[in-house]
C-alpha cells in the first residue's frame, strides 16, 4: 500500500515532468507568439491535471484491498484475479485507472458446463 509521502512524491514527479516539457516547448517559441504560448499553457495544465487525477484515483482504488473472496452481483462467490485498466473521459481528457477485478469461482453446472464465468470490477460502481 502506498503511503502519503509516496503518493506526494509520484504526483510531484508528474508535475515536474510536465513543467519540464512545457519549458522546452516555450523555449522554441519566438517572442510575441502569445497564442501558441497560451495553447501550450492549456495543454500543459490539462496534462498536469490528468496526471494528478490518475495518481489520486489509482492510489485510492488500491488503498482498501479487496477481500480475497466476495459475492458478485450474480450471487456467486468470486475471487480476485488481478487488476485491470479502465479509461475514463474527464473534463481534462482521458485518464486510465487500474482497479481490482474479480471473477466467479468455477462451479458445477447441472447441464454439464463450467457454470458462471461472470467477472466484475467492484470499483466501477464508485
Amino acid at each position: 500500500m502506498e503511503t502519503n509521502e509516496q503518493i506526494k512524491s509520484a504526483l510531484r514527479k508528474t508535475v515536474e515532468d510536465e513543467l519540464e516539457q512545457f519549458l522546452v516547448q516555450v523555449s522554441k517559441l519566438a517572442e510575441g507568439e502569445l497564442e501558441k504560448l497560451e495553447e501550450q499553457a492549456v495543454k500543459t495544465s490539462q496534462a498536469i491535471g490528468r496526471g494528478l487525477l490518475e495518481g489520486v484515483l489509482n492510489s485510492r482504488l488500491r488503498k482498501p484491498r479487496p477481500q480475497a473472496r466476495r459475492v458478485g452481483k450474480c450471487g456467486h462467490k468470486q475471487r480476485l484475479v488481478g487488476e485491470r485498466p479502465k479509461e475514463l473521459v474527464t473534463l481534462l481528457g482521458k485518464v486510465t485507472v487500474v482497479r481490482p477485478y474479480d471473477q466467479c469461482l468455477p462451479t458445477a453446472d447441472p447441464e454439464g458446463g463450467t457454470g458462471c464465468t461472470h467477472g466484475e470490477a467492484p470499483a466501477d460502481a464508485l
